[in-house]
C-alpha cells in the first residue's frame, strides 16, 4: 500500500508534512499521534492527492 502524506498544523500557524505508512507495525493513527507530539501540532489532515498524481498511464 502506498504511503500517505500529511499535513500538520502547527501552534504558529506553519505547515509540516509527514508521511504515515499503513503497513507499518504501528497503526496509522498512532504514527499521526507521535507526529502530533513530536511537532507539537494542533491539527492533522491527509493531504488530498493532485488529479496529475495517477499511476496508470493515460491512454
Amino acid at each position: 500500500m502506498k504511503m500517505i502524506e500529511y499535513e500538520f498544523t502547527l501552534p504558529d500557524g506553519s505547515k509540516r508534512y509527514e508521511f504515515v505508512d499503513p503497513d507499518n507495525d504501528m497503526s496509522a493513527m498512532h504514527q499521526i499521534n507521535l507526529c502530533m507530539k513530536l511537532h507539537k501540532a494542533t491539527s492533522a489532515h491527509p493531504v488530498q492527492p493532485s488529479l496529475f498524481d495517477n499511476d496508470s498511464p493515460v491512454n
